[in-house]
């Protein structure tokens, strides 16, 4: 059997602030590569569901009256808690291949970046930074800057889109209000939120178990302290206490095992900050 150590909340706050060694960000960084990978998909298919609402037009955020005419307007998006910068990879690619199909080719967007951790923006510039670069055989551009989701340094209402993948989890107490507050600021009217995140009592279905399958989980169950994991369910009543009117949830599976590429121990262990 494998013995495994939980990140607990404290040491991966520390680590997101740069307290942890470069060692231990490089595994973070294989981390957030495997779970990029796993649920790129769903998050591809997000943004092409959006881009083809914002393209004619439509409102896709939160208030009847206020819907934006984006003609002629740079459509800015937000990765917030961008990590090493695998979802603008992704955002930009999928918008650009969108703009030649469904989106307005002359249609210009800019992708930004966030992160408190600067060694992870560091990668994430060494990864993408010709993303930076605006041409004329390129819509979109991207770019990437420290900042932290209780007080976001952005002017208010100047984004179109704010995708935030498994932040919510590690924002605690008060401070969530005030990541969802500033949310609400920094979007446009007829902006949208696009928050991807975890609640565990889904449960995990796996034919046949792995060895000392239930033992490892309640291992889990008992010791990990990486995030509130039944965060998703907390959130509609947070976003509606803000000022969101339009609140809308939707599960997706996460299929783990069925290649060789991603085992379900690939799955366990990113998706619960395990190392």
């Amino acid at each position: 059997s494998k013995t495994t150590n939980l990140i607990h909340n404290d040491s991966y706050n520390e680590m997101m602030l740069g307290a942890f060694s470069k060692a231990q960000v490089d595994r973070e960084i294989d981390r957030l590569k495997i779970q990029h990978d796993i649920i790129a998909p769903i998050v591809e298919r997000w943004i092409r569901e959006y881009g083809r609402l914002k393209s004619g037009g439509l409102d896709t955020g939160d208030d009847d009256n206020n819907k934006v005419d984006v003609e002629n307007e740079e459509l800015v998006w937000l990765d917030l808690g961008c990590g090493p910068g695998h979802e603008v990879d992704l955002i930009c690619r999928t918008l650009e291949k969108s703009s030649h199909n469904e989106i307005d080719s002359m249609q210009k967007f800019r992708v930004i970046g966030m992160d408190i951790n600067d060694q992870l923006l560091s990668q994430a510039r060494a990864n993408y930074g010709h993303l930076q670069e605006l041409n004329h055989e390129r819509s979109i551009r991207a770019t990437f800057q420290h900042g932290s989701a209780t007080s976001i340094p952005l002017a208010d209402k100047s984004l179109d889109c704010i995708f935030a993948k498994f932040v919510m989890q590690h924002i605690q107490g008060e401070d969530r209000i005030k990541v969802l507050s500033e949310m609400k600021r920094i979007l446009k009217p007829g902006g949208r939120a696009l928050i991807a995140d975890v609640d565990d009592s889904c449960g995990f279905f796996i034919t046949p178990e792995p060895d000392n399958f239930q033992d490892m989980m309640k291992q889990f169950n008992d010791e990990c302290k990486g995030g509130d994991r039944l965060v998703i369910r907390k959130l509609p009543a947070r976003l509606r206490q803000v000022g969101f009117n339009k609140v809308r949830v939707r599960t997706e599976s996460i299929v783990g095992g069925i290649d060789e590429k991603h085992s379900f121990d690939d799955v366990l262990q990113t998706f619960y900050s395990w190392r």
